[in-house]
């Protein structure tokens, strides 16, 4: 007789008749592995998270009431928090970010549903529990009261095996927005299924949970049968109507697909509006296939829309690099006026995208999108994470309304290690390093206006100069550049050594001031007015923490600034 039991329940049994003789194979006993390994790239995808307190093998089925004081057992109080991966687990991760915000272990994604309930931002991202690669998709959760410091919550959502035609969800909970209506939060998420039938469509689940911790799925709300593909819901309510934009891939390239939604009687209703913008979205797009992570927001008297085009023309490490793209304009009869037809770049240089933004208390715009890897899986799998989200930002408009500036969260200065380093004005040639800025720093630089030539910093140096990056202002042709071609000795990083972009000086002023975070991998940068970037190095050596000032010629540094930085203090909360 054999016995299958879930949760302490018995689901099958069968195999009733004469009892056989135990023979114990002579093979390994497994668990949680399976007899066929599914691999990707260098991953196996079909391991399974779990802790195992204990193992028993008997040489009778166990009974009913058996399984079910096992069970007791299994369901004990403060389970979740054995499963998760402790801090101490990469205490040694040289390269893996303190004070930027990121799951506990294994692969994020896209943040998103930035919302504030209960008091609190709750932030919801992409997540693979079991390892660093992109499958199963769950939705993470974590939640601060500042933006800088972070609570792990249990995940919010995950796939699930329905019993019916096909299962609206089973391939993945992947990305979307959250909205607070009548004491209540909706989370409209994009569902993958194996059927025909909504695949893919927008799901939603409802929470009456002030934190937001407990969801209860009601299903497929649209499906794509208007566009070719479509992917990441943004909601807003404007004159009592909601509205929602879902990132789409059209005949003609990327573009959006545009709903309304009016409560009537207590019942809601998504009426396809169509197009969502007055000029023809080829116009509009850069070459796309499809447009990403859609954010639509007021901004001082304007609108901003910010999408996230990928496929087509538009590659990761291509000329045409995968990044945020905006327009500024108007929202008029229900459709936006763009001011511009052609984008602008979020960034300077490509590394950091698809934002998710959240109203501060005094009415601005906060974004933390994500910077991610640029190594190959190999290291990934050995680090045991991938990616990491960006410092907060906060939103503002430049050059009397016409470009999006971006500057780090004030709150940010909280996380200080006490007074910095300061050093005085002076003139320096070619490299020269001039502080043990540590492997999480922040650092001012001001550069006396009206510098000329090439000029810039240096950091993630080593005593020796065998590894370190540049970031230097090219201003004969107003071009930011990031060298990386010195920034690691080892051969696990990915993408172009060259990072560049243009730099306005009509939009963004005079690149005098300079203003970086650096923490472990990642690079986070502030030039001028609103000029912002963050990109990814992995040097190899723990002495590569030096921060120097770069000049072809001679430049001078009129102050610079050096802080030593707090980790963030992160709690976790499984919610048991």
């Amino acid at each position: 007789l054999q016995r299958l039991a879930l949760n302490g329940q018995v689901v099958g049994e069968g195999g009733a008749g004469k009892p056989a003789d135990f023979v114990p194979a002579d093979t390994p006993f497994t668990l949680a592995g399976s007899w066929r390994p599914v691999p990707m790239l260098v991953f196996n995808i079909n391991g399974i998270n779990a802790a195992y307190d204990d193992v028993q093998v008997t040489t009778r089925a166990l009974e009913k009431a058996e399984i079910a004081r096992l069970s007791d057992i299994v369901h004990l109080p403060g389970v979740n928090a054995s499963l998760a991966v402790p801090e101490s687990r990469f205490a040694a991760d040289h390269l893996r970010p303190r004070f930027h915000a990121m799951p506990p272990a294994n692969w994020t994604n896209e943040p998103h549903g930035l919302v504030v309930s209960g008091g609190r931002y709750h932030l919801f991202y992409q997540r693979t529990p079991n390892g660093p690669f992109k499958t199963q998709m769950h939705w993470g959760h974590m939640s601060s009261a500042d933006l800088v410091n972070w609570t792990h919550h249990r995940d919010a959502l995950q796939p699930e095996l329905q019993t019916r035609d096909f299962g609206f969800d089973q391939k993945g909970i992947w990305s979307g927005d959250v909205i607070v209506e009548g004491g209540k939060a909706f989370a409209y998420y994009t569902s993958v299924n194996h059927g025909p039938a909504y695949n893919p469509g927008i799901s939603v689940a409802v929470s009456e949970d002030p934190g937001l911790r407990y969801w209860k799925k009601l299903g497929p709300v649209l499906d794509a049968s208007n566009v070719q593909d479509f992917r990441d819901p943004y909601l807003w309510k404007e004159n009592g109507v909601w509205h929602m934009i879902i990132g789409a891939a059209l005949k003609s390239g990327g573009g959006l697909d545009h709903y309304r939604c009016t409560v009537r009687n207590g019942k809601s209703c998504w009426e396809r509006v169509g197009d969502f913008s007055n000029v023809p979205y080829p116009k509009m797009d850069i070459g796309s296939a499809i447009w990403e992570m859609p954010v639509f927001e007021e901004i001082s008297g304007h609108r901003i829309l910010l999408v996230n085009p990928i496929g087509g023309a538009v590659t990761k490490y291509g000329d045409m690099a995968t990044r945020g793209v905006y327009w500024l304009g108007n929202w008029e009869n229900e459709r936006f006026a763009p001011a511009t037809t052609r984008p602008r770049n979020l960034d300077l240089v490509p590394g950091h995208l698809s934002p998710a933004v959240a109203r501060q208390p005094d009415g601005t715009l906060a974004a933390i999108g994500i910077v991610d890897e640029r190594r190959t899986p190999q290291a990934q799998e050995d680090a045991g994470w991938a990616h990491t989200f960006s410092l907060p930002r906060e939103w503002y408009l430049v050059a009397d309304g016409r470009a999006l500036g971006q500057r780090p969260l004030r709150a940010l200065a909280g996380l200080r290690e006490g007074p910095p380093k300061v050093f005085a004005s002076a003139s320096y040639r070619g490299a020269t390093l001039i502080a043990d800025a540590g492997p999480q720093a922040e650092f001012k630089v001001r550069f006396t206006p009206g510098q000329r030539g090439v000029f810039g910093i240096v950091l993630a140096a080593s005593p020796d100069g065998a590894e370190a990056t540049r970031i230097v202002y090219d201003r004969a042709n107003s071009r930011v550049v990031v060298d990386k071609s010195k920034s690691t000795l080892s051969a696990e990083m990915e993408g172009p050594a060259i990072l560049q972009g243009t730099y306005d000086e009509s939009i963004y002023g005079e690149p005098a001031d300079w203003h970086v975070f650096v923490d472990g991998s990642v690079v986070d940068v502030f030039i001028g007015n609103g000029a912002a970037f963050s990109f990814r190095v992995y040097p190899t050596r723990r002495d590569a923490t030096g921060l120097g000032i770069f000049a072809e010629g001679a430049v001078t540094a009129e102050g610079v600034e050096v802080w030593t930085m707090k980790p963030m203090k992160i709690d976790y909360s499984f919610d048991d």
